[in-house]
C-alpha cells in the first residue's frame, strides 16, 4: 500500500498548490483542519519532547503543538518538497531545523524522537509499510505517533458523497 508509481505526479500536484495550500486542507476536511490537529495533539505532547514533524508541508503541526506546550518543544520539520520547508516563515518568527526527505529514508538514529507528528501527509508516502517502519525506528520506546488525515468512509454511498 502507498503510492508507489503515483509519488511523482502527486508530488507534482503538492508543488503546484503551494500558493493554497492550508485552504486545500481547510477545503478536504470540510474546515475540520484546524480542530483535528488541536484533538489529536492535546493530552499527547509534553514541554521538552524531541518532535519530528514527518510530512510537515509549512510546520502546521509543529505549530499546534507549540501551542500546546507554550513553544517549549524540540522540533524539526521533515517534508518532501524545500519548497515548502522554505515558506515555514507563514506560521513561525523564527527559522526551525529542517530536513527533505521522504517517509521511507529518514535521516535520523534509532529511538530520536519523543513524537513524531504526520499531519495530511501520510497518505502521500511512496511505501506505507516502509514509512511505518521508518517512523518506529526513529520513535523513541514508549514514544508516541500522532497522525492526522483523512479517509474514505466505509459506507458506499458516504463515499459517493
Amino acid at each position: 500500500m502507498g503510492l508507489g508509481g503515483y509519488w511523482g505526479e502527486v508530488i507534482d500536484v503538492l508543488r503546484d498548490i503551494i500558493p493554497v495550500y492550508d485552504k486545500v486542507n481547510s477545503f478536504i476536511s470540510l474546515g475540520k483542519d484546524t480542530e483535528h490537529r488541536n484533538r489529536a495533539i492535546s493530552g499527547r505532547i509534553n514541554k521538552g519532547d524531541k518532535v519530528l514533524d514527518a510530512g510537515s508541508g509549512f510546520g502546521n503541526m509543529s505549530k499546534t503543538a507549540s501551542k500546546i506546550v507554550g513553544n517549549d518543544l524540540d522540533l524539526i520539520l521533515y517534508d518532501p518538497l524545500m519548497p515548502m520547508l522554505k515558506n515555514t516563515d507563514r506560521l513561525f518568527d523564527t527559522k526551525l531545523d529542517s530536513t527533505c526527505g521522504v517517509f521511507e529514508h529518514i535521516p535520523f538514529q534509532n529511538d530520536e524522537f519523543d513524537m513524531v507528528l504526520s499531519g495530511y501527509s501520510l497518505r502521500d508516502a511512496i511505501s506505507l509499510n516502509t514509512a511505518i517502519s521508518e517512523i518506529q525506528r526513529v520513535l523513541k520506546d514508549g514514544g508516541k505517533w500522532i497522525i492526522v488525515d483523512l479517509g474514505k468512509p466505509d459506507e458506499p454511498i458516504a463515499r459517493f458523497g
